[in-house]
Formats: structure tokens, C-alpha cells, sequence
């Protein structure tokens, strides 16, 4: 019998040592989608969207983050929107919930030569969140207070 138990305990072990071995580990996903209009981008729109996009950053305090890039025209599809239908920035939860109800989505239009910056965040607890900039420059700094508030209401809730 202690034959068996010395053979079985480590056979169990091998088994369940990834699940071990992760645990307390979160591995969340992200939607991030470029919404600036094709005839509306510019190398300096593309350059905004990068920037917001590189505030998501692949490591936060809860584990690792893994940002999908998704077309706007898939996007539309799974939210039951058409492509020259309702404006994202007046989608609600339940838009965003049919394109992935576990992911937190992040839909960005960045257009620095228009003062034109929306941003669309559902966290990871749902709740939407809207940023809108008119007429204002968009600066480092903007950006910078952006960024402050796309990760409070991203990850705004989160069960540790």
C-alpha cells in the first residue's frame, strides 16, 4: 500500500502542478479597436491611438493583460451595429457586451489635427465610461490625464 501512495502523490502532483503553479494569476483580455475614420487618419492620428494603446500596457498589478486587436468591421458586426450606423460613442452596455461579454473593451478616434479625441471604455466589472475632447490641444499632459482615467474605469471594481 505505501508503494502505491508513494507512486500516486507524485503522479497527482505532476497533474495539478500548473494549476498550482498559477494560482492567484489573472489573465485578462482587452479589445482595443481603432475607430478614427479611414478618411479621417493621419499619421498623427495613427500615432495618438498607439499612444493610448501603449498606456494599456501588457503588466498591471493583477496579472498579465492581453490586448486584441480587433477590425472596426468585425467590431460592428458582434455589436449588432452596421458600419454607418449609431456613432460607437452612443453604444450602450448592451452593444458592448455581444462583442465579448468576459473582455473589457477599449474603442478609440483620435484626431489631433481636428481637437477630435472619443474614447469608449467598458471595464472589466461592465460600466461604460466616455471620454470626449473638443477643441482642445491634445498634449502630452491631455494624454497623460487620459491615461489616468482609461485605467481607474478599466479597471474600476476589479475583484483581486
Amino acid at each position: 500500500m505505501k508503494i502505491r501512495i508513494a507512486i500516486v502523490i507524485p503522479f497527482v502532483l505532476a497533474l495539478l502542478w500548473p494549476s498550482l503553479a498559477n494560482a492567484g494569476y489573472n489573465e485578462e483580455r482587452l479589445i482595443f479597436v481603432n475607430m478614427t475614420p479611414d478618411a479621417k487618419t493621419t499619421a498623427l492620428s495613427g500615432e495618438c491611438v498607439q499612444q493610448v494603446k501603449s498606456y494599456l500596457g501588457a503588466e498591471n498589478e493583477y496579472g498579465d493583460l492581453v490586448v486584441e486587436k480587433m477590425g472596426e468591421t468585425k467590431l460592428r458586426r458582434r455589436a449588432g451595429v452596421p458600419k454607418g450606423g449609431l456613432p460607437f460613442t452612443q453604444w450602450t452596455l448592451a452593444h458592448t457586451r455581444r462583442i465579448d461579454p468576459g473582455a473589457a473593451i477599449v474603442l478609440v478616434d483620435c484626431r489631433p489635427e481636428e481637437k477630435h479625441f472619443d474614447v469608449l471604455i467598458k471595464g472589466f466589472q461592465n460600466g461604460l465610461v466616455r471620454v470626449r475632447v473638443r477643441e482642445l490641444e491634445l498634449t502630452a499632459q491631455r494624454l497623460l490625464s487620459i491615461r489616468q482615467v482609461l485605467l481607474e474605469h478599466l479597471w474600476a471594481y476589479y475583484a483581486v
